[in-house]
Formats: C-alpha cells, sequence, structure tokens
C-alpha cells in the first residue's frame, strides 16, 4: 500500500508547527522565570548594600538591574536615591528624568531635579521644575518648596549683581553677591570661580584657598586646582602632608603628570634639608644648621646654595602661574619663617661679634606674616641694641622678648637684668668711654688709649688729679680680665652700693631665682699723682 506523502504534508507540517510552538513556549518560560530570578537578585543585593551604607556598590547592582529590565520605575528610582547619597547629582538627575519618561504623572520627580538644579547652579532651570511641583495637590501646601523658590529668586538676583560688579572689577560686591547664590548652588562652578578670582584680587589667602579646595572635588581631574593648591600648601602654608594630598589626587588621574611629579620631587628635597636643620638646631649643633640653611652644608641632599635660597627661588617660580602675586609669598611665607627662625636662633647661640647677619634675620622674622613679636627676634634685637650701647632700646626690645616668654624665660631675664644695669651704668660711669675705646677692645687698643689719654691729661701739663682718677680707674678695671666681665654684665667693681645689692631697677629687684649673681665688695684704688697702675711714675718728655 501507497502511502501518499505530498497528499500527508500539510498535516505534518501542522504537526511540527505545533511541536516547535510547544517547545518554544517552555524555553520561554524557563527563560522568563530565570530573567526575573536574577532582576529580584540583583534588587535584593542592592536593597541590602544600600542599607548598609554601600552605595556605590548599591547603584552598580541596581544598574545591572536595569540592564536586564530598562522600563523599572522601581529599579530606576532606587538608582536615583543612591546616585543622590552618592553626590552624583548629573546621574541621579537622568534617572529622575527617566523616572518621568516612565510615569509622567510621578510629579515628584520635578521637586527632586529642583533640588539638583539649584545645587548645582541652573537657577533658572530649578525654577521651573518647582513650579510644576508648586502647582500639584502635594506641592501648594509644601513650604519647605516655596522656601527654596524665594532662595531661587533671590539667587537669580545675586548672579546679576556679580555679573555687573565684574564688569567695574567691584571684587567686594562680587564676593557678597555670589556668596549669596553659592548658599544656594554650592556647586556651582562658574560662580565659585569668580568668587576665586574676588579673592585672589583681594589677597584673601583664607577665601582663595576654600574656593580652590572646593573646586578640587567638583572637578578632580583639573591639573591646574591641584597644581596651585599643592604649591600654596607647601610653599606659603608650610603644609607637606596636604601638598602631598593633592599631588597624590591629581597623580591618580594622570600619573604620568610631569608638573606634579615635578613638585612631588620638590617637597621630598626640601623637605629632607629642613629636617637636617631641625635635627642640628635641636642638637645644638648651630655651625652644621647654618651649613644647611644658608649653603655649604655637608649632609646628603644639601643644596650649595642652602635651603633657604631653594625655597625663596622655588616661590618665585611659582609666582604669579601657581601662587597668586597679591598674596606677597616672599613675605607671607611660612616655610621661610621657620627656616629664618632657625638661623636667627642659632646666630643667637653662636653669640657671634659680628651682628649683621643676626640683625637681619631678625628683621626678616619681624617682618614676615606670623613673625611679628617673635621671641628670638626681640631677643636679637636686644643683643643688637646691647653691642650699639643703645641700652633703652635693649631693655625694652628684652622686656618685649620676657612677657612674650610669658614671664619664664631665664635666659631672656638675665639678659633684661644686665641690659637694665648697663643702662643704670650708662648714666653713672662708662669706663670705655673715659678711655675712648670700644666694647670690644682688645687689651693692646686699651693700654694704647689709656698712655694717650694720661699723657693728654697729666697733672704735670695741667690735666687735673680728677681727670687722671677716672683714666686711672678705667684702665685698672679694663686691663684686668675679672674686673672687665663684671662691668660688661653692668656691675661696676667700683661701685660700693651695686655690690650691696642695690641697682637694676625695672621690674626686677635683685634676682628672682636667687642671690646676686656675682659676690664680693667693693674694690678700692688708690691714686698716686702721675702713676701708672704697676709701676712706678712715668716720665713724659716733650719734644
Amino acid at each position: 500500500m501507497k502511502i501518499n506523502l505530498v497528499a500527508r504534508l500539510p498535516a505534518l507540517t501542522a504537526i511540527l508547527l505545533s511541536l516547535t510552538l510547544a517547545t518554544r513556549d517552555v524555553l520561554g518560560e524557563s527563560s522568563s522565570s530565570s530573567h526575573s530570578s536574577s532582576i529580584r537578585d540583583l534588587k535584593l543585593e542592592g536593597d541590602a548594600l544600600l542599607a548598609k551604607g554601600e552605595y556605590l556598590g548599591a547603584s552598580r547592582a541596581y544598574s545591572n538591574a536595569i540592564d536586564l529590565d530598562p522600563t523599572s520605575f522601581n529599579l530606576h528610582y532606587l538608582r536615583a536615591t543612591t546616585y543622590l547619597s552618592q553626590g552624583r547629582h548629573q546621574l541621579a538627575l537622568t534617572d529622575f528624568t527617566k523616572l518621568l519618561q516612565l510615569k509622567p504623572d510621578f510629579h515628584q520627580a520635578h521637586l527632586q531635579r529642583a533640588r539638583i538644579l539649584a545645587k548645582e547652579g541652573d537657577f533658572e532651570q530649578a525654577q521651573k521644575e518647582l513650579g510644576v511641583w508648586l502647582k500639584t495637590d502635594k506641592g501648594k501646601g509644601d513650604e519647605e518648596a516655596k522656601e527654596l523658590s524665594h532662595r531661587l529668586a533671590d539667587a537669580i538676583r545675586s548672579i546679576s549683581i556679580a555679573h555687573k560688579a565684574q564688569a567695574s572689577r567691584d571684587w567686594p560686591a562680587i564676593v557678597e553677591a555670589t556668596s549669596t547664590a553659592l548658599l544656594v548652588g554650592p556647586n556651582a562652578i562658574p560662580l565659585r570661580t569668580l568668587r576665586l578670582e574676588a579673592y585672589e584680587h583681594l589677597a584673601d589667602p583664607e577665601g582663595y584657598v576654600g574656593d580652590l579646595s572646593r573646586l578640587t572635588t567638583l572637578q578632580p581631574s583639573s591639573a591646574s586646582h591641584s597644581l596651585k593648591l599643592a604649591y600654596y600648601s607647601y610653599l606659603v602654608q608650610n603644609d607637606p602632608t596636604r601638598a602631598g594630598g593633592y599631588v597624590k589626587q591629581a597623580l591618580h588621574f594622570d600619573p604620568d603628570s610631569a608638573p606634579h611629579r615635578r613638585i612631588h620631587k620638590l617637597v621630598r628635597s626640601v623637605e629632607k634639608q629642613v629636617a637636617q636643620a631641625r635635627n642640628f638646631v635641636e642638637g645644638g649643633n648651630h655651625r652644621e644648621a647654618i651649613k644647611v640653611l644658608l649653603g655649604t652644608g655637608s649632609g646628603s641632599g644639601s643644596s650649595p646654595a642652602g635651603v633657604i635660597a631653594l625655597v625663596k627661588e622655588s616661590i618665585s617660580t611659582a609666582t604669579p602661574s601657581f601662587i597668586p602675586n597679591s598674596f606677597s609669598p616672599l613675605t607671607s611665607s611660612q616655610l621661610l619663617l621657620e627656616l629664618y627662625r632657625m638661623t636667627l636662633k642659632s646666630y643667637l647661640a653662636l653669640g657671634l661679634k659680628n651682628t649683621a647677619e643676626l640683625e637681619k634675620y631678625a628683621d626678616l622674622v619681624l617682618s614676615m606674616r606670623g613673625g611679628d613679636g617673635d621671641i628670638d627676634a626681640l631677643t636679637a634685637r636686644g643683643e643688637i641694641f646691647e653691642k650699639k650701647e643703645m641700652w633703652e632700646e635693649a631693655v625694652r626690645a628684652y622686656n618685649e622678648a620676657f612677657e612674650k616668654s610669658g614671664r619664664s624665660s631665664r635666659d631672656i631675664m638675665n639678659r633684661l637684668q644686665k641690659a637694665q644695669r648697663l643702662l643704670k651704668q650708662s648714666k653713672a660711669k662708662d669706663y670705655y668711654k673715659v678711655l675712648g675705646v670700644s666694647r670690644d677692645a682688645d687689651l693692646k687698643t686699651i693700654k694704647k688709649a689709656f698712655r694717650k689719654k694720661a699723657k693728654e691729661n697729666h697733672p704735670d701739663i695741667g690735666g687735673s688729679e680728677e681727670k687722671m682718677a677716672q683714666i686711672n680707674e678705667a684702665y685698672e678695671t679694663l686691663s684686668s680680665p675679672e674686673l672687665r666681665e663684671r662691668f660688661d654684665n653692668g656691675d661696676d667693681p667700683n661701685d660700693p652700693m651695686a655690690n650691696a645689692g642695690g641697682g637694676g631697677g625695672g621690674p626686677f629687684q635683685g634676682n628672682p631665682f636667687g642671690g646676686h649673681p656675682f659676690g664680693g665688695g667693693g674694690r678700692q684704688f688708690h691714686f698716686q699723682q702721675g702713676g701708672f697702675p704697676g709701676g712706678g711714675r712715668t716720665q713724659f718728655h716733650w719734644g
């Protein structure tokens, strides 16, 4: 029996088709079930991370779920909230826009968009979005939204004022207007950039650094912002840690950034030398400290010209590209101030006779921002006045230094007492003036001056015995190392009252830390007419 396949083909086709459809339905249900399970698992993962405050992980989980279900209102809403929590406003704004596309009557999205746009500084668009919300039943009673609307209106007016002030370069007005607007839109980059410019012209470093730091956060990939902050933080604020943080952040976005590697190298080099100088000063090795600070330092990495010269050169190079001229960085640098202070401290400790360098660095310290009233600088000034025999000025300088120390420095107190004694002494006897020599004259000079004065004032040629007695007394005192030292310290060995514990005056009487620093009584001198100490009568022959 023959089978007619042609006749039966439609029936076979129908059977195959039904089997195919049945198979597809079964497979489709299985695939759909798996698909739904994946979305549900990803959502649960996002929910768990969101509950823990792990917003980045939560937003990634929701994004993966949205890839599987792009029209899910719930997933877009959840991701928008995580973006808001992370401060990723532009991404949140996109999600709220998508929510309105998925559900146009979800008016609360307009409120959220208004808040985001306000923070970003798009005040006019924010006002439009807010207007939609305020027209809804829920929005009509939203007092907080109404307050935001008033603030947006103020911000829009402030922008207009700021632009007019910019045209006339009215920097204080710009700061005032932009500050009002930035209260509403703290992320408004153009406004913050404008205020930054105003702070620079007004020489307001605190405001300048504040806005520059905020701009670095808003524009993390900006090389300019981080370089300015790094140079200012280190060379002016003397904060290597903060400077390093800005450099590290910039290198994260651009590991090959040559400018950032350059300042990183500079900070490391300078900090190494600063640490050497600090160690030498703290260890009392002041000559080596001076070498590191001013040049010819023997330590590894020391600059031939000294670390002070290196820092000054670096500041000049960085100005004005990275440090505004208006901030006067060479006189406001806290790094330079520290280096000047160490130099001054070392010169004070060395007690050099040449006071030129001491005076130079005392003046530098006192002229720097933050250096006014520096104890070491005031002490150095007192010492300089001493060497110039300006006793009243020395007393004033030492007294100010002593007060700045909280009246606790024994060294400054001793210096002050000595200056007070010398001031009193200068109003009585001055053996150096009697002989006509300087206070640092050597014994040979003193002898020569004595012979000259004796020759000029000898009673045999019309001089007075009183004058000759003064010359003899001066020579006896200054030719004796012990007596001269006492006199140089403000204690006249020929004054019985001085040796009885009197004198001094001012805020101190005697020694507040103990007894009189010098013991013994007065020394008596016997004058013999025409006599020289230590020898017989001297004959003068006039040619």
